[in-house]
């Protein structure tokens, strides 16, 4: 039940509301998430998305940014040279941030179509004043799209999340109707993105992109692999949150989040947003467990200390 009203307001649009809780004054000394939402525009499930991020260890300021068409989901797919415009209003915004609070990090996120949006965010960005990293959730952008100017503007990289069971809204959806980039193909949200061959210049940049392909090990999470469950509060604590917060990222490090049944812990118990160790996948040596009380009984007859009695052993009459 709880999952059908998490679709269910996933896909209703949040009309009128402009309100930025997280974009404080306070949460601003410390660094800058943008969050740019899916086709659909600001739902309460974005809201939720970044009280998640906030409750779990996300101190910067988070500001969401409903790029939409007033005309609905289709008109904002369709029309390109409108959004690139809002995008570099967007990059324009967080450049002014720069200058105000330089050195602070700043993070960029885009959802579905928003991942389209993040991306040409991105790349309007300097390359000797980048955006510490972009964060791509299921973008509705099509596999070969060149990721080489968003990488070179991105200093930590792109992680990128795609999922095969989003075949509906990624699949054929953007077989139909479009990408954001204006291809009738499945988008890279649903099959990933095309690397460069080996002898291409763009070989480098491509180092920093880290593919994350949804696996069944994540419907724990709440992330069923389907487009609007990738919101999951439980996901985004414990895949999002410690990427945005990591120093660095490389693959070991994305190889350990993806397979890892490690979490983060729950916001009202620690706000600590780090991996920790689940004992179900650390070896028996290094953990160490609290052995429950043994009562102790009075032998009716001493027994020899090495003697062992099996409990089914039959004994013989005197």
């Amino acid at each position: 039940m709880r999952l059908i009203i998490f679709l269910l307001i996933s896909v209703s649009p949040l009309v009128g509301c402009n309100q930025q809780p997280y974009f404080t004054q306070s949460r601003q000394d410390n660094g800058l998430v943008v969050f740019l939402t899916g086709i659909e525009g600001r739902t309460p499930v974005n809201n939720y998305f970044c009280k998640t991020l906030a409750d779990s260890g996300v101190d910067h300021a988070i500001k969401i940014e409903d790029w939409t068409s007033r005309w609905g989901p289709l008109v904002s797919l369709h029309i390109e040279e409108r959004n690139r415009k809002v995008a570099a209003e967007i990059a324009s915004d967080i450049r002014n941030y720069q200058v105000n609070y330089p050195g602070k990090p700043v993070v960029v996120i885009g959802q579905s179509g928003g991942g389209g949006i993040a991306t040409w965010v991105v790349e309007l960005m300097e390359k000797d004043d980048p955006v510490d990293g972009l964060i791509l959730l299921v973008p509705a952008l099509s596999p070969d799209y060149d990721l080489t100017a968003a990488l070179d503007r991105s200093d930590k990289g792109i992680v990128s999340i795609h999922s095969k069971m989003d075949f509906i809204i990624l699949g054929l959806g953007t077989k139909v109707f479009g990408s954001m980039d204006r291809k009738h193909t499945k988008s890279a949200g649903m099959v990933g993105f095309e690397l460069p061959s080996a002898e291409s210049d763009a070989t480098a940049a491509y180092s920093k992109l880290f593919q994350i392909k949804w696996d069944t090990k994540m419907i724990r999470t709440g992330y069923i692999g389907g487009h609007f469950t990738i919101s999951s509060p439980k996901y985004v604590r414990e895949f999002i949150v410690p990427m945005i917060l990591a120093d660095d990222w490389n693959q070991l490090f994305m190889d350990k989040l993806a397979e890892s049944e490690a979490v983060a812990p729950d916001s009202t118990e620690n706000s600590d947003p780090k991996l920790v160790v689940d004992p179900a996948t650390e070896p028996e040596s290094v953990i160490e467990a609290v052995p429950e009380p043994v009562p102790v009984i009075e032998p009716l007859q001493k027994v020899p200390q090495r003697q062992v009695i099996p409990p089914d052993a039959i004994i013989e009459p005197l």
